[in-house]
């Protein structure tokens, strides 16, 4: 209780018998919401509005269970004639002064600053007006609207971890591994920004059939945290082989582990065992003539895609005219790529000027090629039919 207006009041009371003391008309004084994190210092604004003229005031606060008060101080305008004072061991605020005058002013009269709990909840701050009065020494009535700290339910620490592969194999030999990823970051996997579908995050690795045993890293990473994965194709294969849950792809997963396995010996030493297959496909046919362009020959590259390739005697300068590929000053190409492998029995039509060409990639196996060669083409055959049946299912 400021000890002045006890005297002043004292005084009045002698020297006024008969006056009772009438309440002034009504200030508010608002206690502000704030958001905060767990454990976070937060400041909560007390706002002093509607002031009639105060001549001093006498606040204790008081809040739910949870915040630690660590700082009562003096707002940044709001009675600013008044001497401030405050307590955090009775949680008391106070402005009074000995002049005798009335401070008419609104806005921040102070501020708490606590110390946010560590659980998320909503905590209520408040106040108890123990006095406020005027220079005349009327009361002021206070409406004192209560405040709270929010504090917000931490956000998960974000985390990054392989999740997944698969094969595609429509189109190629290809490994596609998945990353499930939390943050907000952007993800970029072996430096490139990462494909996302439902299934999470993920990039495709295309392997050449002959390595695919060859082991492949994928790295994962939002700049702050990272994720690895090495696999290979040989690997995912196992994985649809002995899973039950596959068996609609089994055929075709072992169809393409035998294709990648003659590969391999085939690029290794030239080897592959004997194939029991009759390759169906149309035979080739080459009609036509072009002044300056003579046909050469067909090849079949098995790469990670297979592509098939028409070469041609032709000047360089003129190569471009047809569209080819210069490979010397008399010799060039064309080629298609990306040839899936339920296509490898379709007819490409190419024409070169006058000269039209209608060949199946797989017809490549009846064209009295060596024996090895055959065999390897015969595997590959083998996974174009379960391609074929696995896409009809």
């Amino acid at each position: 209780m400021n000890s002045l207006r006890k005297i002043m009041t004292f005084v009045v009371v002698i020297a006024m018998m008969a006056v009772l003391s009438v309440a002034v008309s009504a200030a508010t004084l608002t206690i502000g919401t704030v958001e905060a994190e767990a454990g976070d210092s937060v400041v909560v604004p007390v706002t002093y509005t509607d002031n009639p003229g105060t001549n001093g005031m006498q606040l204790i606060f008081s809040w739910a269970e949870g915040p630690t008060l660590t700082a009562i101080t003096r707002g940044q305008s709001g009675l600013s004639s008044l001497d401030f004072n405050s307590s955090l061991v009775t949680n008391l605020a106070m402005w009074e002064t000995e002049q005798y005058v009335n401070d008419t002013t609104n806005g921040e009269v102070a501020t708490l600053t606590f110390t946010a709990p560590e659980t998320a909840g909503e905590y209520e701050v408040s106040a108890t007006l123990d006095d406020c009065w005027d220079m005349d020494w009327e009361d002021i009535d206070v409406t004192i609207v209560p405040g709270k700290i929010v504090v917000k339910e931490a956000a998960p620490a974000a985390t990054l971890t392989a999740t997944g592969q698969n094969l595609i194999i429509d189109g190629g030999v290809n490994a596609k591994v998945y990353f499930d990823y939390t943050g907000t970051g952007e993800v970029t996997i072996n430096g490139k920004d990462a494909l996302k579908d439902d299934n999470g995050y993920y990039a495709v690795i295309a392997v050449s059939p002959k390595d695919y045993a060859t082991k492949l890293t994928f790295t994962a990473t939002d700049g702050t945290l990272t994720a690895s994965h090495n696999v290979s194709v040989q690997d995912i294969i196992g994985l649809y082989i002995d899973n039950a849950d596959y068996a609609a792809e089994q055929a075709l997963v072992t169809a393409l582990d035998t294709y990648c396995s003659y590969a391999a010996t085939y690029f290794a030493d030239g080897t592959v065992p004997t194939v029991d297959a009759t390759v169906v496909a149309a035979t080739p046919s080459i009609t036509g003539t072009q002044t300056g362009v003579t046909f050469n020959s067909t090849s079949l590259v098995l790469r990670d895609k297979v592509a098939l390739r028409h070469y041609f005697n032709v000047a360089a300068a003129d190569a471009a005219t047809y569209g080819l590929t210069v490979l010397d000053d008399t010799h060039a190409y064309v080629e298609y790529a990306n040839i899936a492998a339920a296509d490898l029995a379709n007819v490409i039509k190419t024409e070169i000027g006058g000269i039209t060409i209608n060949f199946a990639p797989l017809a490549y196996a009846n064209l009295g090629i060596d024996a090895n060669t055959a065999n390897l083409v015969k595997a590959l055959y083998n996974l174009h039919k379960e391609a074929v049946a696995y896409a009809a299912n």
